[in-house]
Formats: C-alpha cells, structure tokens, sequence
C-alpha cells in the first residue's frame, strides 16, 4: 500500500535525507536511518522514498551482517519498487549509487560496476543531482583500479574525478578518490619511494591529519597503502 499519512511521509522523508549526510559524514548512523525508513515503510505504506531505505539496509545486511542474499534481494526490490510503482529518475540515481557501491559486486562480476557507474552518472547529471554524480564518478576511478584496467586508465579516471571537483567544488570526491590515483602513481614509480603516496602536491600526514574525521576517505587511504 501507498502511505498516506502527510506526516509520516514529511518523516520518511526527513530520515532519507538524513541518510544522504551520514554516507559522507557518520556512516555508523547509515543503520539506524535505513531501519526507521523501513520501519515506517512497512507499518504505515510506501512513498517514492522508501526504496532508499530499503537498498540502504540492504547494505547494512551485506557489510554488517555479511547476508549477502538478503542484501541483494533488498537492493532489486528497491530498484523494482523506484521502476514500477514510484518511477523517478532522481530517486534511481540514488538508488543505483547505493545498490553499485555496496551490492551489487557480491552477486555479479565487479565489472559490472562500471556499467552502473556510467549510467548512474548520466541520470545524475541529467537530473542535476550534483553530490550523487560526484559518487559515481569516483566509482568509475575505484572500478577501473579493482578490475585491473592499466594504471594509465586509473590515473586518467582520477584526473576526471579532480576536474569535476574543480568544476562543481566537490572537495569529498577528492577524498575519496586521491588514495587511488596516488596508488596507481606510486605503481609507476612516480611518488617518492614505492611505498608511499607522497609525491609534489601531496603529503601523506598533512591529509590525515585535515581529514582525520572523514571515516570513509581515511578507509580508503589505508586500503590502498595496505595494498602498496
């Protein structure tokens, strides 16, 4: 059924939209969001929100409860639920971010991210949706380093990943995508010593120490320097 409730609907809404900030800023809270969401969903209808708590629980089952078939299965519906019953382009992108970072890859072949990667953001930017175009395209930069596409592709990614930032003053896309681009210079011998990332433009200390509280980009940094 469709809720109807204005204020439940105002709340659902509220509680997606929270859900947006704590991607980037609190990603511990990305639980309680999804599970509110679903919560009202499931007592009192669904809006044309609703799939977005529904693909964020799926990737809380997938990354904190490791189901990784009941994370797919929540991923599909609310991409089904967005297609049939609530078509919005808008809402798809943000779905389809979800769905290609955190799910999609433990039940299909990870190239197939990029294929989400590149349609994703071409909904996005169709729709102005500035923050979630900025998460495909780092996706694109992640892709292409996961799946073993030259290093000269993986720095040209990054590079379109810093004329974005530089275009749309995106800064969190740079935090998230430097560590890979400077993994794939210091794979090519162009950062000071093969184990570090610091090279002319970039300090490994000075970034941790300025973005020590973003969870996500610090993740990513000590991944890539774990895999160098």
């Amino acid at each position: 059924p469709e809720m109807s409730d204005p204020k439940m609907r105002e709340a659902i809404s509220l509680i997606t939209n929270l859900g947006d900030i704590a991607i980037a800023m609190k990603p511990e809270m990305l639980g309680l969001m999804s599970i509110l969401g679903v919560n009202l969903s499931l007592k009192y209808g669904n809006t044309i929100v609703s799939p977005i708590s529904y693909v964020m629980w799926g990737v809380i089952s997938n990354l904190a409860f490791h189901d990784y078939l009941s994370g797919y299965a929540l991923g599909q519906l609310s991409l089904k639920l967005n297609r049939e019953k609530f078509p919005s382009d808008l809402i798809f992108a943000k779905l389809y971010a979800f769905y290609g970072w955190n799910i999609n890859h433990f039940k299909h072949h990870t190239k197939e991210d990029m294929e989400i990667a590149i349609k994703g953001y071409g909904i996005a930017m169709a729709n102005n949706d500035l923050v979630y175009s900025m998460y495909f395209i780092v996706m694109l930069l992640k892709v292409s380093f996961n799946i073993g596409l030259s290093l000269d592709e993986v720095i040209e990614y990054g590079r379109k990943v810093q004329l974005f930032v530089d275009r749309y003053k995106t800064i969190f896309a740079t935090l998230i995508g430097n560590s890979t681009m400077m993994t794939a210079l210091a794979l090519q011998g162009k950062t000071d010593n093969p184990l570090s990332l610091n090279c002319a433009g970039y300090n490994e200390e000075e970034y941790l120490k300025e973005f020590s509280n973003y969870g996500q980009s610090t993740v990513y940094f000590y991944l890539r320097k774990f895999q160098l």
